[in-house]
């Protein structure tokens, strides 16, 4: 961390997954030791911190659901082949925004959250374009990806987080 800091590294980001950092309430057993993965991310922004060197989370969110796996919210699947969460239902928006805050809230000190709501990792139903949902067919993959940013900024905002919000999209 020194030598980044000699070189003007005053920002590094690590790889997160939501449903390993917050409660996941469609398949709990994905987010079993959550609260430990978040401690541990103080730990490691508290070192960085000495080194004035800020901690971001990357995420493509909302994850879609593992292949295979039983869940009693298949109604919030919007592309099957992919078993992507529908940004139509209210369910799943809720869950972005408490699950985000939440996390920002026990992490305060957190740079900020890096995201890519459209990329090689299925994320919301409309995540490609040529969505095969039935209810997001009409609506472009810029707006869906719109929706889960701004979901993320108003809930960053609303734990106190300072932390910035940076989206890119392919």
């Amino acid at each position: 961390l020194d030598q980044y800091r000699k070189v003007g590294v005053n920002g590094i980001w690590l790889h997160g997954v939501l449903s390993s950092l917050s409660y996941y309430p469609f398949l709990p057993e994905m987010s079993e030791g959550f609260e430990e993965r978040r401690a541990n991310l103080n730990k490691i922004i508290e070192r960085c911190e000495k080194y004035g060197i800020s901690v971001y989370l990357y995420m493509n969110e909302p994850r879609s659901l593992p292949e295979g796996v039983p869940c009693e919210y298949e109604e919030l699947i919007g592309w099957q082949g992919k078993r992507t969460l529908c940004l139509s239902h209210q369910e799943v928006k809720d869950y972005l925004y408490e699950a985000v805050r939440d996390l920002c809230a026990a992490v305060p000190n957190l740079g900020g959250i890096f995201t890519i709501t459209m990329s090689e990792n299925p994320t919301h139903c409309n995540f490609l374009p040529g969505t095969e949902c039935p209810i997001c067919k009409s609506v472009s993959p810029e707006e869906s990806a719109a929706e889960v940013n701004n979901i993320f900024v108003r809930a960053m905002r609303d734990s106190g987080c300072r932390g910035e919000l940076i989206a890119n999209l392919w």
